[in-house]
């Protein structure tokens, strides 16, 4: 069974203190209480792993994880303070060196406004076998299937996953 209690304490800090204020709202919350729901169930083993809030890299994918052998990710955050620009989070199966944005296939594409926090659940958890690495893309579907990295402030990211 996965203990979502050995991450919650310092999940909510990051939820409490560590996002934009003017940004974060109720459904943050609700993100929480769905992670912790669904993390908390017997049906999960692994230990639960939380990473950030970290800058997500533009110019090229950046290692959250670089041996992935069986990681659930359940959740990801990202909070985006450039008020002039969406952009395209993208998580892949791959490491930072063996993944190009805009080439190689992700398994998470997560779009966000400018100035917004957005947040995913996944009730099954999205195996990734081989490593764990995100990119920030432009909001656009030319940045997106090109590999255009954001222009202005990069998005900070949230990851909650089992090792």
């Amino acid at each position: 069974m996965a203990n979502f209690a050995s991450v919650a304490t310092y999940l909510e800090g990051v939820i409490s203190n560590g996002l934009n204020a003017t940004r974060s709202n109720q459904g943050i919350w609700e993100w929480y209480n769905a992670l912790f729901r669904i993390m908390s169930a017997n049906r999960w083993a692994g230990t639960p792993r939380v990473v950030g809030p970290s800058s997500v890299g533009d110019t090229d994918y950046t290692n959250i994880e670089t041996t992935a052998v069986d990681r659930q990710v359940f959740g990801l955050l990202v909070d985006n303070s450039n008020s002039a620009e969406a952009v395209w989070v993208t998580v892949a199966d791959l490491t930072a060196a063996n993944a190009t944005p805009g080439t190689d296939l992700f398994n998470i594409a997560l779009w966000v406004p400018s100035a917004t926090i957005e947040t995913c659940v996944w009730p099954n958890g999205l195996l990734f076998s081989t490593a764990l690495s995100w990119f920030a893309g432009t909001g656009t579907a030319a940045g997106l299937e090109g590999g255009t990295g954001v222009t202005g402030t990069n998005p900070t990211g949230v990851i909650i996953y089992t090792e």
